[in-house]
């Protein structure tokens, strides 16, 4: 008779794959590895070596592994990459490969696929039909999605429109598909900001309304919409001024744009910051123009910070915006309604004051990020114990539950 067998309870190793990325995509996996359970897991990241993602993902705790992943499609770039990330999930004993994206999807089951990592998980942030890419490369992200779909274990949604579309427009079956939205760490919003100083080292006047947006500086943030909405506002409140933290490559075209408007003197450009969280109160009423929005962590930031939004109904946007009562939404693209949209708000300010009691009351009750971790953890449990392979680690070796047997 076989003796009893022993499982040990040793943490997973778990490798999160990133291509380069600003914004939304970096903040997510820095709270996954911020706040997931390191005495149940053990944290890497592989990424590229470039400014800000360096300084996000070093962490206490974390194995950090610089590796040449680029945005773009290169081939001879990609296959390299993918050799290196094999040879560090063999190295490192890497149990589940998280990837964020389709690029470092592709890249990180290739590499899983030749290191024999048993679970691969890849995050989806963004609608790739609206990315800012030529017609080709979204035909082969798409293909790449598809095929990712089929052959790893599953894919996560940042949110439940991001799921929709995934199953019905990109015909991704429903089981491979998990929607967890993001989160957001509300201790990053518990200082004490000197809104009249704040304003005064930005260039604002602190007697005045202050209309924000907080977005990289691409097409579909829909920043030029914003600006011919600003238009619009300073028609009707002439004394209205205008904030645009956040950086991209669409900067110099907005700055011109602003000037042709003529609203360039009460426009500030304030480049990428990292403290946002005591930006955000000395803006009176927070936009978000996209046209295309996965889901939107820049809602959730301002929302923590009890400040009202007024967006365009797009994308993981219903989701977190209950229009009438945390902000207002408007249909998709028409900057008119925007403004009108701001204006209102900046009309009733105390009911734009209550708006944004009530969306810090439900960042606190759906969104926090511990939540969102602890489900995404959870889900890498529950698919390795599909595999009869949880709690059953023994460095790095992986035993099935079922057939795990000790010599006699």
């Amino acid at each position: 008779m076989p003796a009893r067998v022993v499982k040990t309870l040793e943490p997973v190793n778990v490798m999160h794959v990133v291509r380069p990325a600003e914004g939304g995509i970096r903040v997510h996996v820095r709270c996954l590895l911020q706040y997931t359970d390191h005495d149940r897991f053990n944290l890497m990241v592989a990424c590229p070596d470039m400014p800000g993602m360096v300084e996000d993902f070093r962490l206490p705790g974390i194995r950090f592994f610089p590796v040449n992943l680029r945005g773009e499609f290169r081939p001879r770039m990609d296959w390299l990459c993918a050799k290196t990330l094999q040879r560090l999930m063999v190295e490192q004993q890497v149990q589940v490969v998280h990837a964020h994206g389709a690029k470092a999807g592709l890249i990180g089951w290739l590499a899983a696929r030749w290191a024999g990592v048993p679970l691969v998980v890849v995050t989806a942030h963004n609608f790739i039909a609206d990315s800012a890419v030529p017609v080709w490369q979204k035909t082969i992200y798409n293909k790449v999605n598809r095929y990712l779909a089929k052959h790893t274990d599953q894919l996560i949604a940042v949110s439940q429109a991001l799921a929709r579309h995934m199953v019905e427009v990109e015909r991704v079956a429903a089981d491979r598909v998990t929607a967890i939205p993001n989160g957001v760490d509300l201790t990053r919003f518990l200082g004490m900001v000197d809104c009249g100083k704040k304003r005064k080292e930005l260039g604002l006047d602190p007697q005045f309304p202050i209309v924000g947006v907080v977005a990289r500086l691409i097409p579909q943030k829909g920043v030029e919409l914003f600006l011919r909405a600003a238009v619009l506002i300073r028609e009707k409140i002439p004394f209205a001024q205008f904030l645009i933290v956040g950086d991209g490559p669409q900067r110099r075209m907005l700055e011109h744009l602003a000037r042709d408007l003529g609203i360039e003197r009460f426009t500030v450009f304030a480049g990428w910051r990292d403290d946002v969280p005591c930006l955000l109160p000395v803006i009176n009423v927070l936009v978000i123009p996209s046209t295309s929005e996965g889901f939107s962590i820049t809602a959730l930031e301002a929302m923590a910070a009890r400040r009202p939004v007024v967006a365009f109904a797009v994308g993981g946007l219903t989701e977190v915006v209950v229009h009438g009562e945390t902000g207002l939404l408007v249909p998709a693209g028409n900057y008119r309604l925007l403004a009108g949209a701001v204006l209102e708000m900046l009309a009733y300010p105390l009911r734009a004051e209550r708006m944004g009691r009530r969306a810090r009351q439900a960042v606190e009750e759906r969104f926090e990020v511990r939540s969102a971790v602890g489900r995404t953890q959870e889900l890498y449990v529950e698919l390795l114990r599909r595999k009869g392979l949880f709690p059953a680690f023994s460095h790095g070796r992986y035993t099935s539950d079922i057939d795990a047997k000790t010599d006699g």
